[in-house]
């Protein structure tokens, strides 16, 4: 999703870091579901990325 998202946006992965003060590692951990952005970016992301928050909101995980 945040992949799709980005490519759209016609950004790399260090671009899209550039943007957010972070590493591109860290945007990758975050397209391969390593690890979540975390809430206090979320609307910077959403606003890099041209789309509502919503939608770069990770699901919730399950608890099993």
């Amino acid at each position: 999703m945040l992949r799709n998202l980005r490519k759209k946006r016609g950004l790399t992965q260090p671009q899209l870091a550039y943007h957010l003060g972070r590493t591109y590692h860290t945007i990758w951990s975050w397209e391969k579901g390593r690890h979540r952005p975390p809430n206090t970016i979320l609307p910077m992301l959403a606003r890099v990325l041209g789309v509502d928050e919503d939608q770069v909101t990770p699901p919730a995980q399950s608890e099993y």
